[in-house]
């Protein structure tokens, strides 16, 4: 199946499925197509980035962020991600991919994503975004979460996404 069927699917669906908090788990499902294997014979690494993007659209737009960010002309960039893969998915399997802002710095948002099957985890990846506007510049941290609707403190970030954030400063991204 082509990632835009999958675009297809977050879209077609978000009638029949139930909002979000933006930092609340967002989760979808998905299935291994034949077409989404390498020559091992199952799930190849490429795919995983997309299908990333497409729950991650599936959270924005369910959490209602995506509505405030496209008002003000904002867009999102991934600006860096890491991914750890434990355990592979077989052809014809389903699987969910868990969804979750996990927290945010005065630059970034970072995002957590976990592909599990029953109950197991077979890939976890952390996502470094940016949220540009239209013109050119980031838009500031605050003025995205006023934006979102977020009232609460800021969340402390996991210690596993601070040092990876230091790990990158340390070689200059």
């Amino acid at each position: 199946m082509l990632p835009v069927f999958r675009y297809a699917k977050v879209f077609l669906r978000l009638g029949r499925r139930g909002k979000v908090g933006l930092r609340e788990d967002s989760t979808i499902t998905f299935r291994v197509w034949p077409n989404d294997l390498d020559l091992n014979g199952h799930l190849t690494n490429s795919r995983y980035f997309a299908l990333m993007d497409a729950a991650r659209y599936d959270m924005v737009i369910r959490s209602g962020t995506w509505a405030a960010w496209k008002r003000n002309g904002w867009f999102p960039v991934v600006a860096s991600q890491r991914i750890r893969f434990r355990k592979s998915l077989a052809p014809w399997v389903t699987y969910t991919i868990r969804t979750r802002t996990l927290g945010w710095d005065e630059r970034n948002l970072y995002i957590g994503q976990v592909f599990e099957r029953n109950g197991q985890v077979h890939a976890e990846a952390t996502i470094r975004a940016a949220i540009l506007q239209k013109g050119g510049g980031r838009v500031s941290m605050d003025d995205l979460m006023k934006a979102s609707g977020w009232e609460g403190p800021i969340p402390e970030l996991p210690e596993r996404v601070k040092l990876w954030v230091r790990s990158e400063l340390m070689d200059g991204a």
